[in-house]
């Protein structure tokens, strides 16, 4: 290439980053400098898995004094209020601080505070957006919350829109914005997961033979204590059929602790164990029996594995898996409780013919495109 477009990559959460590393990688393979912008949504996070993923530290940290990341709501909203009030209001500041006075491509990653704030900072500096992983829908405004919310603005104030599946291109057919689209073979995570699968992994605690997965963190799961309630019932029926290994986020952590669930599962005999690198955790995955999760992230990585996975939500934006390996529970007792007594008819061959150096990667397709858009804007200029 011999003129390039400016590209920003906007950083916030753990899962952003897995999915955003192979799209780094493509663009370092075809020498397109770009810089890094963290946001800081996982600040404690963001350091340890840009080393795992040989990814150079960010041009910018934008959060200060922040140290280990967002572990509560409440301070949320105070990151929250500290980026909006700090990016915001001074468009040249924003333009001439972030982006040296050029215009450029900003890409954001699916549908988190970080997502919303970067293309809000983006836009606000005369940049072009890119959504990545765009058209995912509940189509239920507040289920789940934040997550819809922040999609669909998104997906509105975004100028270019990567589809990774058929039903997200369906969408946003449906929402009019087709003529923004651009499709993708897959998800760029399918990169990340044929990547980390050929790693050894080096965190994995000692495992009870026929153990299961449960991860849970969304907000809608761990901030409302009836649905943490009825996923606890889930867990302790899953201890019963098979040892549970229990993967915990911080703010998971917390909020056991808060309604006094974790001394529950301490009695049952549930193994709980902190976050642990991607590699190590895939593979976590692909050993077990089965998984619980709320997880859209883990929810696609079972679904390339095929791995039995019962989605422990009330409605799902994402098709992968469902209707063969993944059975979305709509947080129901009884159907949780059948899937524990059947769990092995969900297994399904792994899905995996894609990888990072294929033709179809979609992380290759995803800068194909942008080298376009980026040619198309030099022209332009």
């Amino acid at each position: 290439m011999n003129q390039q477009v400016p590209i920003s990559v906007f950083l916030g959460t753990k899962a952003q980053l897995i999915k955003m590393a192979p799209v780094i990688a493509e663009l370092d393979r075809r020498d397109w400098s770009y810089q890094l912008l963290d946001t800081g949504q996982h600040a404690g996070l963001i350091p340890e898995i840009m080393q795992q993923f040989e990814i150079r530290q960010p041009d910018l940290r934008m959060y200060g004094d922040l140290q280990s990341g967002v572990s509560t709501l409440t301070g949320g909203l105070r990151w929250i209020a500290s980026l909006a009030q700090r990016y915001l209001p001074n468009a040249a500041y924003v333009r001439r601080e972030l982006f040296h006075d050029q215009t450029g491509i900003c890409l954001v990653h699916g549908d988190t505070m970080s997502t919303l704030l970067a293309t809000l900072i983006a836009r606000r500096g005369g940049q072009k957006v890119a959504h990545v992983e765009a058209g995912l829908r509940s189509w239920r405004w507040f289920d789940p919350f934040p997550e819809e919310l922040v999609r669909v603005w998104v997906m509105r104030l975004a100028h270019y829109l990567f589809a990774p599946s058929e039903v997200a291109q369906r969408n946003l057919e449906r929402m009019a914005l087709d003529t923004r689209m651009y499709r993708l073979p897959g998800n760029t995570a399918w990169d990340t997961v044929a990547r980390d699968l050929q790693r050894t992994p080096t965190a994995l605690p000692k495992l009870p033979e026929g153990y299961a997965v449960v991860t849970v963190h969304r907000l809608e799961t761990i901030y409302r204590r009836r649905n943490l309630q009825r996923v606890m019932k889930i867990i302790l029926a899953a201890n019963q059929r098979r040892p549970v290994v229990f993967v915990q986020h911080h703010p998971t952590m917390h909020r056991l602790r808060a309604y006094g669930m974790e001394s529950v599962l301490n009695a049952a005999g549930v193994q709980q164990i902190p976050l642990m690198d991607h590699v190590s955790f895939l593979h976590l995955l692909k050993g077990a029996a089965f998984v619980l999760t709320d997880g859209g992230s883990i929810q696609e990585e079972v679904s390339y594995l095929g791995v039995p996975c019962l989605l422990l939500r009330r409605s799902a934006e994402r098709d992968e898996g469902l209707g063969a390996n993944v059975l979305l529970s709509k947080l129901c007792v009884e159907t949780s409780s059948s899937f524990l007594d059947t769990f092995d008819d969900h297994r399904q061959p792994p899905q995996l013919e894609l990888s990072s150096g294929n033709a179809a990667s979609p992380s290759a397709a995803l800068v194909d495109h942008l080298q376009a858009i980026g040619q198309s804007l030099l022209a332009g200029l």
